[in-house]
């Protein structure tokens, strides 16, 4: 998932280097994020999203198409779904998703419990120009999946019918459906066994990649008992060593992300590969405030998807008060814009908590903090933004800033 970068034209790429050669975007955005719905169909207990589950508040269809259709001249090429609450579940989801097919936009993502893709749906997604489908289906059986996300059983096995329907329609579309499907599981307390079985129920339905994660931000009682990790390592490894191309774990949380590298490696030597994986592309920052926006199911407006999971965060604007395009050029979006640019020029040094931002999170200024950075751009396009960088470094503006964030703290000002 790339954020609608890779859907790009040289011409977008220039226009957006442009604008951080100027501080102001003169095109986009390119790509929206659209949690069209906070009203979801389960109630997960690890939801991060419960604050905006329990306001269940749902975009209109008019605001949504009044955005697209004021970003369609401006450049946009994709749109990612996900929630708030089940992008599936919003009232009018047919009306939406035929007004995506006719305006000729790419879904990069979707991002679903899957409990809603019936034969009908599945038959539109294949169809229109969607081109990766996360299904959580989170737990091996229909008793754990019932507790943990707090639904029937019968649920599970719907979901499990709906991966079915994709794997038909896929079929019936043959290679030019260029669509991948994503099956995701967690692996915490009370599942740290069922990583085989987890893997199996991926591979029967013809999942293209099958995600084990750990759980974020729950209680440390849900955490993999240290008693029992090295049986789990032991059911990594099997299942890695059987098919690496199509398991990934997350379970950094989890402390096994040094032995997934160990395995890794194991697997590279064994088809005469290097050994160590290629250096990451050198991208530090962030300029995804000239290329998306991400907008919740109340009309708030933010620069992406990490900020809306957080109810404190301020919104850029909201679409049932002013229009997309008025928020894109708008002062909150300027603003972040700047921020951003600060980030840009003072470098690692940065002392974030006297910097007085309004818009970005410490994240943001960190590098390599996020994990979405090396997604926002490409490294040819970083190096060139890093020449742009370099210039306002070594303008008046950035020895300033240098010299300001070198000053005293009861000298500095905000």
């Amino acid at each position: 998932m790339a954020h609608g970068w890779q859907f790009l034209t040289a011409e977008d790429r220039e226009a957006i280097l442009q604008g951080i050669r100027d501080g102001r975007a003169l095109g986009g955005p390119y790509h929206l994020e659209f949690d069209w719905t906070d009203r979801c169909n389960v109630h997960c207990f690890f939801c991060n999203n419960d604050f905006r589950n329990r306001a269940g508040q749902e975009l209109p269809v008019e605001l949504i198409q009044r955005a697209v259709d004021e970003a369609i001249p401006r450049g946009l090429k994709s749109l990612r779904l996900s929630g708030g609450g089940e992008p599936l579940f919003h009232t009018k989801i047919r009306t939406l998703l035929d007004l995506i097919e006719a305006r000729g936009l790419i879904v990069e993502n979707l991002t679903t419990n899957g409990v809603l893709i019936n034969e009908d749906m599945a038959r539109r997604l294949v169809r229109m120009k969607c081109r990766e489908i996360i299904v959580s289906l989170n737990y091996a059986d229909p008793k754990s999946y019932a507790e943990a996300m707090q639904t029937a059983p019968r649920n599970w096995e719907r979901v499990r019918q709906g991966l079915d329907f994709l794997r038909q329609e896929r079929q019936a579309a043959g290679p030019g459906a260029g669509l991948r499907v994503v099956v995701q599981f967690f692996v915490s307390n009370g599942t740290q066994f069922d990583i085989p079985r987890m893997v199996e129920i991926g591979k029967s339905h013809q999942a293209d990649l099958i995600c084990l994660r750990n759980l974020y931000g729950v209680d440390p009682s849900h955490r993999i008992p240290e008693a029992d990790k090295e049986r789990v390592k032991d059911d990594l490894r099997r299942v890695l060593l059987e098919d690496s191309d199509r398991v990934e774990p997350h379970l950094h949380d989890e402390g096994l992300d040094e032995f997934y590298g160990r395995v890794m490696r194991e697997i590279w030597a064994q088809r005469g590969l290097p050994t160590e994986p290629p250096p990451p592309a050198n991208i530090e920052y962030c300029y995804i405030g000239f290329h998306s926006l991400a907008i919740r199911g109340g009309g708030e407006v933010f620069p992406c998807c990490m900020m809306m999971l957080d109810e404190k965060a301020r919104a850029l604007g909201n679409l049932h008060r002013n229009s997309l395009l008025e928020i894109w050029a708008g002062p909150q979006c300027r603003r972040f814009r700047r921020e951003m640019e600060r980030v840009q020029i003072l470098g690692a040094g940065l002392d974030f908590p006297r910097q007085g931002f309004r818009y970005i999170y410490p994240v943001c200024a960190t590098h390599y903090g996020c994990a979405l950075s090396c997604n926002l751009c490409d490294a040819e396009f970083f190096r060139r933004a890093e020449e742009v960088n370099q210039a306002k470094r070594r303008s008046l503006r950035g020895r300033f800033l240098r010299a300001r964030q070198r000053l005293p703290a009861n000298l500095w000002g905000k």
